[in-house]
């Protein structure tokens, strides 16, 4: 009898011990091949996100190079003329060009007019405290690198 219970324990132990270490090794094995395809998604998500980000900079960048060179938006700049405002700026236009501020700055810098046009508006709204300090500092910067542009330029 003892016999049998000594090799009952045996079989038992070896037992445990094969599904143990089985189960360590798959487990490091494939956490490490989670890991892998997790670091690798991201990486695919991460450049999807900066390519969908470029374009979207691009196509900014186009369509306000396409108001900055308009005629009528540099008389507005020097005249504030609000009929330029009236015929050129609604609801509808900046839903048509897919953007939800409007900000017409001068040479200078000095912000002329800026508006916002949120999902639940029904009209453009003035902006809020914190969107002119954001917008005025984005022009400053964009004052700024056009500045070193044309001195790299030259």
């Amino acid at each position: 009898m003892r016999l049998q219970r000594q090799i009952l324990i045996f079989i038992l132990l070896t037992s445990v011990l094969s599904m143990g270490s089985t189960y360590a090794i798959l487990g490091y094995y494939i956490q490490s091949e989670f890991s892998d395809f997790e670091k690798n998604q991201i990486l695919k998500d991460t450049k999807r996100t900066k390519n969908l980000l470029n374009n979207a900079i691009s196509e900014l960048s186009l369509l306000t190079r396409d108001w900055s060179i308009w005629d009528d938006s540099y008389i507005f700049i020097d005249t504030q003329n609000q009929s330029f405002l009236d015929i050129n700026v609604s609801r509808e236009a900046l839903n048509i060009i897919d953007v939800n501020y409007l900000v017409l700055s001068g040479s200078d810098g000095q912000i002329i007019y800026a508006r916002s046009l949120k999902p639940d508006d029904s009209e453009l709204q003035l902006l809020n405290k914190k969107e002119q300090e954001a917008f005025s500092a984005l022009v400053a910067y964009q004052r700024l690198h056009q500045k070193k542009e044309v001195n790299a330029h030259q």
